[in-house]
C-alpha cells in the first residue's frame, strides 16, 4: 500500500493539510473543494464517506485507518495515514 503524495497527482495550487493526527472526533483539511474523503480500515474496508473540509469520526473505532481525498473526477489526490485516539 503507498501512503503520502508520492505517485499521486496534485493539481490543487496549495498543498493540501490535514490535522490534527492523532485525532479524537474530527479532522480538518485544508485547502480542498467538492471532494469525497474516504476513511478504509487496515484491512482496506470502507468506514466513512463523507464531503468536504471538516469531517467527523467520532463514532468510528480507535485504531489506525487510511484516508483518501478523491476529487470530483473520481481521481485520488491526496492519501494519509490517521490515528483514531
Amino acid at each position: 500500500v503507498l501512503i503520502g503524495s508520492v505517485g499521486i497527482n496534485d493539481n490543487s495550487p496549495e498543498k493540501i493539510t490535514l490535522f490534527p493526527n492523532p485525532v479524537a472526533n474530527k479532522i480538518h483539511i485544508k485547502n480542498i473543494r467538492e471532494c469525497d474523503v474516504i476513511i478504509y480500515s487496515i484491512s482496506g474496508a470502507m468506514v466513512l464517506k463523507e464531503n468536504g473540509n471538516e469531517i467527523d469520526i467520532s463514532r468510528v473505532s480507535n485504531g489506525l485507518y487510511f484516508l483518501s481525498i478523491i476529487d470530483s473526477e473520481g481521481k485520488v489526490i491526496y492519501r494519509s495515514k490517521i490515528l483514531k485516539e
